[in-house]
Parts: structure tokens; sequence; C-alpha cells
């Protein structure tokens, strides 16, 4: 054994050094200094990578963070610091045990994990006393200090109090290690404290018995939900900021951008990043706008449309516009961001992944407006530059971790929803986003196609979120969805400003419905006229059905839906945007993702019936270019069939589908705009609806940090090839490129188990090759 290897052998590792696993456990070709330069890797480094990261966080964004919540500065920031920067110097101490060192050696999992362990340690007695002058005395901010470090790693399977993993019984926490006691001395001198407590090693016993130190765990979670419960709203939304705070300190110490040297560099990086000088101002949006509308800054004013000069004017914390599918909401946006919030980043939130890409082609990718303003386009599926040092425990999330870092620097973001809103069920990505994501703007854009779950995460971030300005845009709204709106602003003596509709531009005529009883002859009759046909379906199966059956007929239909690797889901949205804009025919037969994903304008929809709200969505892609003189275009509405050939509502409600057929009743009489669609629907709604409520995981737990399901949904996972299984392993290929979402499999192929999975990587499932099908242009299914 040489001199580094014994070296490394004796030091407490808070992350593992990928050096090794790449030299497979050899450290000959690792220098001394190399090793020395990576302190990081070690406890006593990283406590204090993680603090000063939360020092710089905090320097920042502090005032922002508390703000955003609508807590006074002032009488909030320095209890803030107190409680961030202990809880950041103290979050991992709990890895000074053998279970966490062996982890990382290549050794046993964790039977108990190093949060939990952490929180052992500081309730030995002693430790309270000792540390509570950094928190000027304060017991309230000790117990959220505690809060802090329990729940700085959540995960969806991950329970508070904690649940006991299988292997062994008893943990040796290694507190006379020389790590600790430097981590000791330099919490001693960081906060000016006394003497330490006596450091011994100590065991912990995980078996049933009298020395139960489990229990200890439970008695004190319950003790600190009976403490929560007695804070005011305002002390609950301070326990949200502290948890995000430390949770996004702790990532940014354990990660920095390639371009650096050094770790050291680090917390400039993140002072820079942050700093308010770089956030965009009213000409950074006026050139956004320019560049789309291919005119001069002067000449924007002039070109905009009446509505949405006057809706990005109105004065209001929380805006609605209500208007049609092409009347121009997404460029009101940028007009709303050069008006109401320059000197905020601007997330710009859609529903879906293709949304998000669409609107950061069209408004935000151009190089020469790059040269202005830094953009950025973040839906969970790209490739983010960042070096990550991480405990393998975790390997799984370190794509979410540095893909939120990223946004730390975009001043104009395109993004998905669950970016954003994910924040309010602490999903990871939204967590660590968390101090960008204070500074921000955000607009919602197709609200009405949020299910209960989705809405009712934006109640809770209007609710919470009362120091932003935030615009909804909609097509429609149920009048119990926007009247819930308005009781979450009433709350805070706030009112809903809701703007006047485009009606010159939603009174174009523009479909009529179709009497044919025959889809695919009327697709094939409207294709061989040079039209431009859409399909939709109400599910990837039946996309493929309905493709394979156009074929069969001679036709050459483009197959888009989200069972495809990211990179061919991107080829299969290029082919249909080109053929619907380019010369000649064009054929797209499509799942749901049509609804919002695709801006294209279609001389015929061929839809399955589907609730309203979709069904409105998708007329939204019909002659969506049409001028006063033109004439209007056919649509038909077909029953959706299972594979058995008889009707099927799912993934929809059946009551659903038959509210949708009443509608459909009012509107496929003569010649309809989409304003007549909108009103159609509003007509029907329930006037007794209630708009269901769930919790917020991050602003209702208080103690525990859980993660909870952001939209609804049916089961499913997300899996990759066999064939990507070495280009995953060799880092070829990136997992982001080549997963593919998909529903969970059936369990059995005809009369046999089906034996489906080859292995796993980085968590994720490795499908056999004879067990999925794929198809670059068609996607995936289970074969079955």
């Amino acid at each position: 054994m040489d001199v580094v290897e014994r070296l490394y052998n004796k030091r407490l590792l808070a992350k593992r050094w990928r050096c090794q696993a790449k030299a497979r456990g050899r450290f000959s070709e690792l220098s001394l200094g190399r090793l020395e330069r990576h302190e990081s890797l070690f406890l006593p480094g990283h406590l204090r990578d993680a603090y000063e990261a939360g020092n710089h966080v905090l320097k920042a964004t502090g005032q922002t963070q508390l703000a955003a919540l609508g807590l006074e500065p002032a009488a909030w920031l320095e209890r803030l610091r107190r409680v961030v920067l202990l809880a950041t110097a103290l979050h991992d101490l709990g890895k000074c045990n053998d279970h966490f060192q062996d982890m990382l050696r290549g050794g046993t999992p964790q039977t108990l994990r190093h949060e939990w362990v952490g929180l052992l340690i500081l309730e030995t007695p002693g430790w309270r006393d000792w540390l509570l002058p950094a928190l000027g005395g304060d017991e309230v901010d000790w117990s959220i200090v505690l809060w802090c470090i329990a729940g700085h790693h959540p995960r969806y399977d991950r329970s508070a109090p904690p649940e006991v993993g299988t292997g062994r019984r008893r943990i040796n926490v290694l507190l006379d290690h020389d790590d600790v006691l430097k981590a000791i001395e330099w919490l001693r001198k960081t906060f000016e404290l006394g003497q330490a407590p006596i450091l011994l090693p100590r065991n912990i016993d995980l078996r049933t018995g009298v020395d139960n130190q489990i229990e200890d765990l439970y008695q004190l979670h319950y003790a600190a939900e009976d403490q929560y419960d007695g804070f005011p709203e305002d002390l609950r939304r301070f326990v949200a900021v502290a948890k995000a705070s430390v949770l996004a300190a702790d990532v940014a110490g354990s990660a920095l951008p390639r371009t650096l040297v050094i770790d050291t560099e680090r917390s400039a990086w993140i002072g820079s990043v942050l700093n308010a000088s770089t956030l965009p101002g009213a000409s950074d949006f006026r050139r956004i706008i320019a560049t789309r509308l291919k005119c001069g800054l002067a000449e924007v004013d002039s070109k905009l449309r009446p509505f949405q000069r006057n809706a990005a004017a109105a004065a209001g914390r929380v805006t609605i516009v209500r208007a049609s599918c092409g009347t121009g909401k997404t460029l009101l946006a940028y007009r709303w961001g050069e008006v109401r919030c320059p000197g905020r980043r601007l997330y710009i939130c859609y529903p879906t992944t293709g949304t998000a890409t669409e609107g950061f082609r069209d408004y935000l990718l151009d190089p020469v407006l790059a040269e202005y303003v830094k953009t950025n386009l973040e839906h969970g599926r790209r490739q983010v530059d960042f070096r990550l040092l991480q405990a393998d425990e975790d390997r799984n999330t370190s794509i979410a971790r540095i893909e939120s870092l990223d946004l730390w620097r975009v001043p104009v973001v395109a993004c998905t929803v669950d970016t954003v809103l994910g924040l309010v069920q602490n999903n990871r990505r939204g967590l660590c986003a968390w101090p960008a994501l204070a500074q921000g703007a955000f607009v919602f854009d197709e609200i009405h196609s949020y299910d209960d779950k989705l809405f009712d995460a934006l109640l809770h971030f209007l609710d919470a979120m009362r120091g932003v300005p935030v615009l909804l845009m909609t097509a429609s709204l149920p009048d119990h969805r926007r009247n819930a709106i308005e009781q979450v602003l009433l709350r805070h003596h706030e009112s809903l400003i809701e703007t006047e509709r485009p009606t010159e531009l939603e009174q174009q005529l523009r479909y009529h419905a179709s009497t044919s009883p025959k889809p695919d002859q009327l697709t094939a009759e409207e294709l061989a006229c040079g039209g431009k046909i859409l399909r939709v379906c109400n599910t990837v199966a039946a996309c493929m059905r309905v493709a394979e059956s156009l074929k069969a007929m001679g036709l050459e239909p483009i197959v888009y839906h989200s069972r495809f690797k990211y990179l061919h889901r991107v080829e299969q949205h290029r082919r249909v945007i080109d053929a619907f804009e380019g010369n000649g025919s064009a054929l797209a037969v499509c799942s749901q993702v049509a609804e919002m994903s695709l801006d294209l304008s279609a001389t015929l929809l061929v839809t399955d019936l589907a609730p309203v709200p979709a069904l409105i969505q998708r007329l939204g892609r019909l002659n969506r270019k049409a001028k006063p003189d033109d004439r209007t275009r056919p649509f038909l509405v077909t029953d959706p069939l299972g594979p058995d050939g008889k009707f099927s509502p799912l993934p929809y409600d059946a009551d659903d589908l038959e509210t949708a057929k009443r509608w459909l009743e009012k509107v496929s009489n003569g010649p309809q705009s989409q304003l007549d669609l909108a009103q159609a629907w509003e007509r029907l709604q329930d006037p007794d609806a209630q708009v269901p409520r769930y919790q917020s995981a991050w602003l209702d737990f208080g103690p525990a940090t859980p993660v909870l399901e952001l939209r609804e949904g049916s089961p499913s996972l997300t899996v990759v090839l066999h064939e990507d299984w070495a280009g995953l392993r060799a880092e070829s290929k990136t997992l982001p490129e080549v997963a593919i979402p998909m529903p969970n499999p059936p369990g059995k192929r005809g009369d046999r188990p089906f034996d489906w999975q080859a292995g796993e990587f980085n968590g994720v499932p490795v499908v056999r090759d004879d067990a999925l099908k794929y198809d670059p242009e068609r996607g995936a299914e289970w074969n079955v």
C-alpha cells in the first residue's frame, strides 16, 4: 500500500473520489499533491465548502428569498443567516460512522442514513448547549437547524422518522477521529464557541431493546411535529426558506462548473451568477420581442397588438390573461417582463417538454439575441457541464442537482412547469434551484391543462410566494378554478387582475364539424388534395394502431408521442413541424402531446373524444393561421377505442367524456371560433364544483421533508434499452438522451411471467433485448 492510499484510507470521506473508481482501487497513478488538493472529498473540507456556499448564497439572495415569501428582510435576515450557516456547517456530521465510510469505499450500504446519525450525535448531552450561542440561544431555531439537517436529502422513498434498512445492527460513530476533531475546531473558531463537548467514540444499537436509539428518533420527530403545529404562519414560511436554502447550499458546495480550475473558485462563481447585476433589464426583454417580430427596438410598441400592450401594463402582482390559441400570449409574456419585471429572472413555464422546447426555439434561440441576453432551455433532459462531487447513495439524483445549478446562471428560462412548481412538493430540481427562483418572475402558460394536483400546486405557489409577480395565461378556465385563485389572493388582501380578451382575434371563424363517418377515408381524401392532417389519439397504443392502419392504406404518417428516446423524440418533433411548415401535404399521428407541444396549422383535425379542455387545445392546431376571408376547416371527433376495438375512456374519466359529448352538440352546428368553443365550455360548468386541495410537502410538513407527486398519472417508469447500457457505463451516452418513459410492464407474457429486466444503471432499469420493441420513427412498446 503506497503513501497516497494510506492517507486516503485514514481520512473520513464526505464524497466519493471518482478517480478511485476509474483506477479500480489502485492509487499508484495518483499523486499525493493531487489528493491534498481534493480536501473537498473529506468531511472537514466538505462542511467548510457547504458553509461557504451557504454564506455566499445568502449574501446574494438572502433578502430576496425572504421577500419572495412575504417575510420582511429587516426582521428575518439575521435569523436566516444564523440558522442556515449553522445547519450547513453541521449537515453532514453524521457521516463520521463506519456504515457510511464502508459504503463509499465499496462496502455494505447504510442501515441508518447519515442524516439521522447526525441528529443522534447532536442530541447527545452537551452538544446543544455548546452550539446554541451560534443561534443567539434560540431553542426554536435549534429545532429548525435539526429539521434542515434531517431533510437535506429528500427522496420519494425516504420517510421521517426513518425506516431502518437491512444489514448490520450496530453503527460505530467515530467521534474521536482526527477529521472530526478538525471539524470541531473549525466550528469553534467559525462560530466563536466555547469549549467543545468531550468527544468519545460511541455505538448506535439498532436492535430492539432497552437502549433503542431508533425510538429516540421517533420521539424526537413526534415532539417536533407538536412544536411545528404551534408555529404561526410566518414562522412556517421561514422554515420552508431555511430548508430550501440549506439544501441548495449543500449542492452548490458539492459542485462547480468544469470551467473553474480549483474548488476555491466555487464561492466566487456563486456570487457572480446570483448577482442582481446579471439579471435582465427592460431592454433585454424588448430585444427578445424585437427579435421575434423582426423589427427594430423603436418599432416594438407599434408592432404589438393592443391587447398585448394593455395586458402587460395591467397593475397587479397576479394577472390572468384569457386568450385563445394563436393570439400571441407568449409575446405578451415578454412584454409583461419588460414592463412589470425588469431586474428579475423570467421563467416561462410550459405544461410539457415539447412546449418548452418550442417556446425556447421560437423566442430565445437566436445567435444575435445571445449577444445581449443569456437564455436557456431547462426541462430536465439536457446535459449540463458541471463536475459533481457526490456520494454514491444519491447518484441517481445527480442530473436533477446539476441541472438546477445551471438555472442559477440563466436570466431568461423556457422550462416545464415542473421545474418551478416542483418546489411546492419538494421535488429536487425546484429545491436546488430555490435561490434563483426567489429572484424570479413567473409566467404559467396553458393553466387550464393542469390536472387537479398540478393546479393545487399553483395555488400553493400563489399563496406562499406573495413577493413575486405572476402572469397566468390560458385559453379557457372554469369558474371554480378562477374563484380558487381569487380566494388565495384575498387571504393577503390582493385582487386578481384580469385583462380584456382579444375578442377581435378570437371571433375569427376557423372550424366546422365534419359529417363524415369514415376518418381514414377523410384523411386520405384531404391528403390527396395537398392538405395537412393532424390525427390525435388519447393513448400511445392507439396512436400506433392508427399509424399502422394508415400505413396499410399506403400513406406515410409521422408518428409523435412520448415513448421515444429523447434524442429521437426531438427528431420526430422537428419532422412534424417541418412537414406542416413546408410545401405539400403532411400527415402526423400523435398522442396527447400534440395538444400544446406542436405549433402548427392543420387543414383537417381528426381526434379521439377527450375532455373539453383537451379538445379545445387540439382544435387550436386547426386552421391556426386563418384570416378573416378564409374558409373554415373541418374537424372530426371519433370514439376512442381500446385494443379490443371497444369504446375506452382511458386515460380519462368517463364522466368527463360524457360532458365532452354535450359540449360537442353545442359546437357542431355551423362555423365556430375559438371564443365560441370557450364560451360553450364555460356554460357547461357545474356552479357547485370545487377545486380539490392537497398538502404541500414544502410548506406543510415542517420537521419532515417528504417528496410528493406533483401531477396525477398512471403508474409508469423510465427504462433504457440494453443496447445503450454499455455506452452509459462508458460515459459515451447520457441517461437523459437515451431514457424512455414507459407504462409499467405487464405481469405476464402469455401464460408465463414477463421477464423483462436485464439490470439497472444508476437506479434506472435496463430492458432485455426481447422485452421491448423500439423503432426511432415509431417509438417503444412492450413486446408481449
